[in-house]
């Protein structure tokens, strides 16, 4: 990330739906910006943290925010937790609806179909074994 004082801000022709301004760092660094509005939001004279892409691209950057960031990162396993509860719950409500159930048996049901896909069980528990 670098930092330096915005001398000079130039529009360019549009790309596709966006706005595009050529800045140019008192460091001598250019670099172009897009908008989806006709105002880059930065003025000259403004001193700003950027990153500069080999293409040209400038990215204006705001360090308070990188320094507060917090790095999440999802293992593969959450995923797949997170997939079979989401299956286990929608074929709960289906098979809720389709014998008339409530809400609180639509949850009982699901949960025994996440036994199931958890492999905690290894057989599908019988309809005359659910509590209806």
């Amino acid at each position: 990330m670098k930092k330096s004082i915005i001398k000079k801000i130039e529009a360019k022709d549009k790309f596709k739906e966006m706005y595009k301004f050529e800045l140019t760092m008192e460091n001598g660094d250019v670099g172009i910006i897009y908008k989806v509005e006709n105002d880059p939001k930065v003025s000259e004279g403004d001193e700003k943290h950027y990153t500069l892409k080999p293409n040209g691209s400038m990215k204006i950057v705001n360090p308070e925010y990188q320094n507060n960031s917090t790095n999440y990162s999802y293992k593969a396993t959450d995923d797949e937790t997170n997939i079979r509860r989401a299956v286990a719950l929608k074929t709960g409500v289906q098979f809720a609806i389709a014998k008339e159930m409530n809400s609180d048996q639509a949850v009982e049901v699901a949960e025994k179909f996440l036994k199931f896909l958890n492999n905690e069980t290894t057989k599908v528990e019988r309809v005359d074994d659910l509590p209806f």
